[in-house]
């Protein structure tokens, strides 16, 4: 029987786009392409950052010295919080679960710079018991550890437990640990997930 839902955040609970932020962000202009290109898909961004190995002035002084526009670049990349929006329709699903009984946990890669904000600003996040975020472990999703390392300190058994990511490497890790899975897209609606698994569990009582 399920009793710990365990999120996401990055495309679960917020949405983002990091092209479109550094679009916006540089009105538009010439060079906005090669400026993201800059500051997204390298080797500090994200997975240095997420894994807690650099700060993020550390980071955005690398990333703009390899760059031909430097400060547009900082410009994009101290902004960044800006581009995420809550996942309505998930943060109320959310809620749903969490009054169906459900403990709510998130295991997450995410920088610090980030998690703090968010943390802070959103109030949806009092809901969850706990969280793994990768920037505090020095472990990154697909990897197990970080599964491992969840189920040991929330003391939480995997059999009884449901994870939502939209990468699916994610989830068949997470599967693979013998968590229930969803492979969280547009389409997915969780409030009919959470319901047939309550649904289910009331049945096996």
């Amino acid at each position: 029987m399920i009793k710990n839902v365990v999120f996401d955040i990055g495309r679960v609970l917020l949405d983002y786009d990091g092209y479109a932020h550094v679009k916006k962000k540089l009105s538009g202009s010439s060079e906005w392409r090669e400026v993201a290109k800059d500051l997204f898909g390298n080797e500090i961004w994200p997975d240095a950052l997420d894994r807690g190995d650099i700060e993020l002035d550390d980071a955005v002084e690398i990333l703009a010295s390899r760059s031909l526009f430097p400060e547009q670049l900082r410009i994009c990349a101290y902004s960044i919080n800006e581009m995420y929006r809550p996942i309505e329709s998930s943060i109320a699903a959310a809620i749903y679960a969490k009054n169906l009984g459900y403990r709510l946990y998130i295991i997450s890669n995410f920088m610090k710079y980030s998690i703090e904000f968010f943390v802070e600003q959103y109030s949806f996040f009092s809901l969850f018991d706990g969280m793994i975020v990768s920037c505090y472990e020095g472990l990154l999703k697909p990897g197990g550890d970080i599964f491992e390392l969840f189920l040991e300190r929330y003391d939480c058994l995997a059999e009884e437990s449901l994870f939502i990511d939209d990468k699916f490497e994610n989830v068949l890790t997470a599967k693979d640990w013998g968590f229930k899975v969803i492979h969280f897209t547009e389409k997915t609606d969780l409030f009919k997930e959470f319901e047939e698994i309550w649904r289910e569990g009331s049945n096996e009582d």
